[in-house]
């Protein structure tokens, strides 16, 4: 009998054989051999490539720690309109509220349930405003009616308490973003901001096992590969939540088995880690939802505001599923490019939860037969160039090296986006007309709208276009102001009150004087006719020419260009360019120069910065407004009621429309280019249209005024009332320019009375009148060469 007894010590084997054949025995113990031998390699191999998945592991759990339990994103900075306040008295009217509250997004609705609604009744509205974080307090809820009487706001009620409120202000519009060097752009919320409905949606629709896998659904897995295996291609997903998390939080979209690996690694990993809270609240805010140009839209928050311009909380049911089914496609699924397409996807959701019984059935068939309500591209998040360069600009200037800090701030702005939105409008119509009929398209155009009390600036366009834009030309290009450098010298005339008011008598005859460098220079009126003299007034209305010449001679130049400093204009020392009026100047200084006359002779640096709140809450900058008196305010005064009587006199058209709005304006034209500049009691509007290059190219005067008049009938004027200031007296005047205090008279103007000569004397009924012609009077003798010989001996 044979046997064979086998006995295994330390990997050994021995063997003892029984009256067994010595070959035989060395096969078996051969054979033996190679298969521990095979054994030990495989195990070997299985034992390296465990230790290698863990060390890959440990790795990666590093990885998402650091990324998840730190600062998830980079996150962009936040640029916001202005915060409108709104108390009694002030000029709103119910129409205006009303196209405000659309612009801010607000839903008009027959019964108020949520916040960012409103109701319209007879001569009130009713709104819920939505809460808000504001740079001083964070405030709630708020729900209040404003009434109305006679294009003024009479009162607001907080309907809590039924009690009046001195003010409340709306929460401003999320405008633009400063993104950051990932060029994604984000808006985070936490869970709590999303509607269970809403998650159970998603999750019926994207991952009903989410609760009970652990970040990978094998059996989905397996029904996906033999579903794309029978069709040829890929017809089926079976990435859950959890794996579409760390695809867009650590992978690229490069499809390869090792992505799939990685995918399904982390996904475990990140299942173990966190709660499925968590994951929820960082899936809501890092999915992809299309592209704003080179940027991703990442996230449900920032795409409800691109879509719907309204925060996530208030999206009805229909609009969250719009959003939903983006999900699986925002490149495909994208309601401004494919909307049939999205549309059909939507409409399959809602029956699916239809279907699950999340919704009923009325429900279904309301919403199914809902139109998608996406907003246009131009009321979207859009891009606003010469704002945003202006932005940047200051942010460098205010800022300096913090501005490394501000990734994730809050930037709230001056930006009023309805001006800047109507003066798009007006700019572009207007451009494209004069383009048209010109027949050039390398007109340019540029308005920029000012707060006349502040200096903020509540809107800017630089372009038809607002994706393109070439900054330094529009911005810093100086330009031939024309005939608008005769208000800075009427300012600096008036502001000599001992020489000149309105009522002062200049003379109006041809003249020629030699300047320097120069041949002989011909001063001509733009009419070509001549009167012996003319009172400063009546010149200012008629913009003439030579007696303004004369007045430069009659008062020392040194006066003119020390009022010219104080404006900020030091540049222009050249007598031959005070003369001529060839002053080129920034639309920004036009602007601001205008600001000033506006509002009583007070500085206020143009400014887009209110306030800058860190993402900790830490407030870093906050423009605290000021101004600087620059000119005395009775001059500034008489120059602004000179630019009412020429707005009258001149700009026919707008009178007819607005006759009680009593508009300060001025239009100038140069070679190759127009302005108009127009006041109201509100706002400084500058606009400007013409070419950049040297070539001659005739254009209306009024081609910027009709930007102007364009931007009215969207935002009509408010009446600019200007109440005397001390000093200054109306007085009547007779034929022969001079005081009367008999009702039959000829005009009455406006008259400073810097040593207050006239305060008293309609009290003394002895006198008849008085002459006010302070310098052709007392030099009626005097000739131009007079004046020619003054001036060459004490400047040249």
């Amino acid at each position: 009998m044979w046997c064979i007894l086998m006995f295994i010590d330390n990997k050994k084997i021995v063997f003892q054989k029984k009256k067994i054949n010595n070959k035989i025995f060395f096969s078996i113990k051969s054979f033996f051999y190679k298969i521990i031998n095979k054994i030990n390699f495989f195990s070997k191999i299985f034992f390296i490539t465990i230790i290698v998945i863990i060390v890959y592991g440990l790795y990666l759990n590093n990885k998402i720690i650091n990324r998840i339990n730190g600062k998830v994103w980079e996150l962009p900075a936040f640029v916001y309109g202005s915060i409108l306040k709104f108390k009694p008295g002030m000029f709103y009217t119910k129409c205006d509220l009303i196209s405000i509250l659309n612009f801010h997004h607000y839903l008009k609705v027959d019964v108020l349930n949520n916040s960012g609604e409103y109701i319209v009744k007879e001569d009130n509205i009713e709104l819920i405003r939505r809460s808000f974080n504001f740079p001083d307090c964070n405030e709630g809820i708020l729900h209040v009616c404003l009434y109305f009487n006679k294009n003024k706001i009479s009162n607001i009620i907080n309907i809590k308490n039924n009690k009046s409120i001195f003010f409340f202000r709306l929460d401003p519009i999320l405008v633009n973003m400063i993104h950051t060097s990932n060029k994604e752009e984000r808006l985070f919320l936490p869970l709590s901001n999303f509607s269970n409905k809403m998650i159970n949606i998603l999750l019926s629709i994207e991952d009903k096992n989410f609760f009970y896998h652990s970040g990978i659904n094998p059996f989905s897995m397996c029904r996906a590969f033999i579903a794309n295996i029978h069709a040829g291609k890929i017809v089926q997903g079976a990435s859950t939540l959890t794996q579409q998390l760390a695809r867009n939080l650590f992978l690229s979209n490069k499809r390869s088995f090792l992505r799939k690996f990685n995918e399904i690694y982390i996904a475990i990993i990140i299942d173990a880690l966190y709660s499925k809270n968590r994951i929820l609240e960082l899936y809501f805010n890092e999915v992809y939802f299309g592209q704003s140009g080179i940027y991703e839209i990442r996230g449900f928050p920032l795409a409800s505001i691109y879509y719907f311009g309204r925060p996530i909380n208030e999206l009805s049911l229909d609009q969250q599923v719009l959003l939903i089914s983006m999900v699986k496609g925002a490149s495909i699924y994208n309601p401004w490019n494919n909307p049939k397409l999205v549309l059909r996807r939507r409409n399959l959701i809602l029956r699916l939860i239809f279907n699950t019984n999340i919704i009923c059935y009325k429900d279904y068939c309301f919403f199914i037969n809902r139109p998608l309500g996406v907003l246009s591209k131009s009321k979207s998040i859009t891009k606003k160039p010469v704002f945003m360069r202006m932005l940047c600009h200051e942010l460098k200037i205010k800022l300096g090296k913090k501005i490394n800090d501000i990734p994730g701030s809050k930037i709230f702005t001056t930006l009023n986006l309805r001006s800047q939105y109507f003066a798009e409008k007006s700019v572009k119509l207007n451009i494209l007309f004069s383009r048209d009929k010109l027949k050039m398209n390398n007109l340019k155009a540029f308005m920029i709208i000012v707060d006349r009390f502040t200096g903020e600036i509540h809107g800017v366009v630089g372009s038809a276009s607002t994706k393109i834009i070439n900054y330094n030309k529009i911005l810093e290009s100086r330009r031939s102001i024309g005939s608008l450098a005769k208000i800075i010298i009427y300012l600096s005339l008036l502001d000599n009150p001992n020489i000149y008011g309105f009522n002062t008598w200049i003379e109006n005859k041809p003249m020629t004087i030699g300047l320097s460098n120069f041949n002989n220079f011909k001063f001509k009126n733009y009419n070509n006719k001549f009167i012996d003299r003319i009172i400063l007034l009546d010149d200012i209305v008629n913009l003439m020419n030579v007696p303004l010449i004369n007045s430069k001679i009659n008062l020392d130049l040194k006066n003119i260009l020390n009022t010219w400093f104080r404006l900020g204009l030091y540049k222009y020392k050249s007598k031959y360019s005070i003369f001529s009026n060839l002053i080129n100047m920034t639309p920004v200084q036009v602007a601001q120069i205008f600001q000033l006359i506006s509002n009583e002779g007070n500085k206020s640096c143009l400014f887009i910065i209110k306030s800058i709140i860190l993402e900790n809450g830490k407030i870093i900058y906050h423009n605290h407004y000021s101004f600087n008196h620059v000119v005395r305010s009775q001059a500034a005064w008489l120059t602004l009621y000179g630019m009412q009587k020429i707005f009258k006199g001149t700009v026919n058209s707008l009178n007819i429309l607005y006759p009680h709005a009593n508009i300060a304006g001025k239009n100038s034209f140069s070679t190759g280019s127009s302005w108009f500049v127009g006041i109201d009691y509100k706002d400084v509007i500058v606009s400007w249209i013409g070419i950049d290059n040297k070539k001659s190219l005739f254009l209306s005067h009024f081609n910027a005024m009709q930007m102007y008049k364009c931007y009215l009938t969207y935002l009509p004027p408010i009446p600019l009332v200007l109440f005397p200031l001390s000093d200054i007296f109306r007085v009547n005047i007779d034929h022969n320019n001079k005081i009367v205090c008999e009702n039959n008279i000829w005009r009455k103007i406006p008259i400073w009375d810097f040593n207050h000569s006239f305060s008293h004397f309609c009290k003394d009924h002895g006198k008849e009148c008085i002459s006010n012609s302070l310098v052709f009077d007392k030099n009626k003798n005097k000739s131009i060469i007079y004046w020619i010989k003054r001036f060459f001996s004490l400047y040249f």
